[in-house]
């Protein structure tokens, strides 16, 4: 997957106010729906899937950042950890 085109927008929105209105709008809303995913997954609270969700995000937004050409081994590794503290959540409730 090419992630060009979302460094590129992030780059343009940092000196743009109204394109980095638009930007969070779009991250919030992502957020949403990964949070939405987390909590019927792992039968989180809505505060507990959110902050999930926001990590889980911001490791996606990293990986294109810091690692453009390998996202999904930049990531692989936090994302097991992160799932693994999640299913273990999930089997204690």
């Amino acid at each position: 997957m090419d992630h060009s085109l979302e460094i590129g927008v992030r780059n343009l929105a940092a000196g743009r106010p109204e394109l980095s209105a638009l930007v969070r709008e779009a991250d919030a809303a992502r957020e949403a729906i990964i949070a939405g995913m987390l909590a019927r997954a792992y039968g989180l609270d809505a505060d507990t899937a959110g902050d999930v969700a926001r990590v889980f995000h911001s490791l996606q937004l990293a990986a294109q950042l810091r690692a453009p050409a390998d996202v999904e081994g930049f990531s692989a590794g936090p994302a097991r950890r992160l799932t693994a503290w999640l299913e273990a959540i999930a089997s204690k409730a």
